[in-house]
C-alpha cells in the first residue's frame, strides 16, 4: 500500500512533464506560428452605429488590417461585422 502512494504521484510528474516537453519544443512552437505574422501594432476606435448600437475599430498597422466589432449590450458579446485589408486602400490613395 506504501508503495502506491509513492507511484501514483510519480506517474503524475512524469506525465506532466511529458506534456510541458511537448508544449515547449521548439518545433511545436514553430508551427503554431507558421505564418511568420510579425508582431501587431493596433489601434483602437469606437463608434455608433445608425440604430444606436456601439461599434469598434481595431486595425493592425503592422498587417494593414482592420476589423469592425459590434458590441451586443444585451447579450454583453462582441460580434464581427466586417474585415478590411487597409493597407491596399492607402497604397490606391497615394497613387502607387
Amino acid at each position: 500500500m506504501r508503495s502506491r502512494r509513492i507511484v501514483i504521484p510519480l506517474v503524475v510528474n512524469a506525465v506532466l512533464l511529458a506534456v510541458l516537453v511537448v508544449v515547449r519544443l521548439p518545433g511545436v512552437a514553430h508551427a503554431q506560428n507558421a505564418g511568420n505574422r510579425p508582431r501587431g501594432e493596433y489601434a483602437m476606435l469606437a463608434g455608433r452605429l445608425g440604430e444606436g448600437g456601439s461599434v469598434i475599430y481595431v486595425t493592425d498597422s503592422a498587417s494593414g488590417e482592420m476589423v469592425a466589432l459590434k458590441w451586443d449590450s444585451s447579450r454583453r458579446t462582441l460580434s464581427g461585422l466586417g474585415y478590411r485589408p487597409v493597407g491596399n486602400d492607402a497604397n490606391q490613395q497615394m497613387g502607387r
